[in-house]
């Protein structure tokens, strides 16, 4: 789990992998509840964190979280890859 202040009271929860072996064995939601336990401990009231959409498991846990959030944003982007001129 990889976490960040990114503001005096707010915490971004950046990162969090099992490796495949381990998923299934709720260990992300281990780590999950020791770095909220670390948030807690540290006064810090606010935290952050992104989700990407095709991440299922995440988004049924943030959708169970709903009534719990003080905001939950969607967020869109685009990317295109532009051709650099030495490949033309």
């Amino acid at each position: 789990m990889v976490t960040h202040r990114v503001a005096p009271d707010t915490i971004q929860y950046t990162g969090l992998f099992v490796q495949p072996e381990f998923r299934g064995q709720r260990l992300a939601l281990a780590l999950l509840a020791e770095s909220v336990r670390c948030q807690i401990a540290s006064g810090c009231p606010h935290c952050v964190c992104q989700v990407e959409a095709d991440n299922e498991p995440m988004m049924r846990f943030v959708n169970q979280l709903r009534p719990y959030l003080t905001s939950l944003t969607e967020l869109r982007c685009s990317r295109k890859h532009l051709r650099s001129e030495a490949k033309r």
